[in-house]
């Protein structure tokens, strides 16, 4: 008896069948058989979703910035990026010996985010002079978790959470 085209017990030799299933089926009963399947179903779902899971913790951990403290830096702009995941601004600071030193600021806001409260990619441009607060990075690498940042102008930009109408949004 053929089913569709190919014969009846075409399936059930290699290299169309699972060593594993084909073991199963000899040496148990089709209940148990069905039970392992849910079981092995259950588990890769589970795997899947646990995985998943670390990934977007690791992202948005925080457990990169000492959260307790803030800091305050005046300092120049280097580089500005509205880009995903999140906002990046580079700047250099005149350090206590005197000489410049590169910081880094990470926004925990999305682009759109900041978009939204009336600021663009070239909204900061290289040579602006900027006050950056934010919580250092625990291993004492030069980078912040950006509270929040005001332009020479004195326009405030995004902080955190709080995103309250800035004068560039509010004058749109």
């Amino acid at each position: 008896m053929t089913v569709g085209f190919l014969p009846r017990g075409a399936l059930d030799n290699p290299p169309f069948q699972c060593l594993i299933c084909k073991d199963l089926r000899q040496n148990s009963s089709l209940r148990d058989i069905e039970m392992r399947k849910q079981i092995i179903v259950a588990l890769a779902v589970a795997a899947s979703i646990f995985a998943a899971a670390s990934l977007s913790f690791a992202h948005h951990s925080g457990n990169n910035y000492d959260s307790g403290r803030q800091i305050t830096l005046q300092g120049t702009v280097t580089e500005f990026k509205l880009v995903n995941p999140h906002p990046l601004l580079y700047f250099t600071v005149k350090g206590e010996n005197g000489k410049d030193e590169e910081w880094f600021a990470e926004s925990a806001l999305p682009p759109f985010r900041w978009y939204n409260n009336g600021w663009r990619a070239d909204s900061l441009k290289v040579g602006d002079s900027i006050t950056v607060t934010g919580s250092p990075s625990k291993d004492s690498r030069k980078r912040l978790q950006l509270r929040k940042f005001v332009d020479a102008s004195g326009r405030e930009g995004p902080g955190t959470t709080d995103l309250r109408p800035s004068s560039a949004s509010a004058s749109r």
